[in-house]
């Protein structure tokens, strides 16, 4: 089996959790922070409430307590719930606060486009 470490340095929310979930190691910069909210589908209330379950199940499989992911429920599609950092830690979400000098950064800044990534990658190869 493969040994995943992921990181967040600034913010990840929404399907991002997932991918960040599937970590073994689970890191996060002193300042980062994880955003929570219920699933929202184009097809209607049901499938956001399926969705919704299916993205809690999915986490709490990650090991993600089912306490913290209670509240999920509660937070609107439109809004985004942002655990301190010891409800993220108590909860099983992060596994360790980094300093953010432990990770290679992008060199890209945090809001990167398909613009920019274009423009920088001759200035990579």
């Amino acid at each position: 089996a493969r040994h995943v470490a992921t990181y967040v340095y600034n913010l990840c929310a929404s399907a991002c959790v997932m991918l960040f979930a599937a970590g073994d190691e689970r890191l996060v910069a002193a300042d980062a922070r994880i955003g929570f909210h219920q699933a929202r589908s184009p097809a209607g209330r049901a499938d956001s409430r399926r969705a919704t379950r299916a993205y809690v199940d999915f986490l709490a499989d990650a090991g993600i307590d089912r306490k913290l992911l209670a509240r999920v429920n509660r937070v609107s599609s439109d809004d985004m719930w942002y655990p301190s950092e010891d409800e993220l830690r108590d909860a099983n979400v992060i596994t360790d606060v980094v300093d953010d000098d432990r990770f290679a950064a992008s060199g890209l800044g945090v809001h990167v486009t398909l613009s920019s990534l274009r423009a920088a990658l001759p200035e990579t190869l």
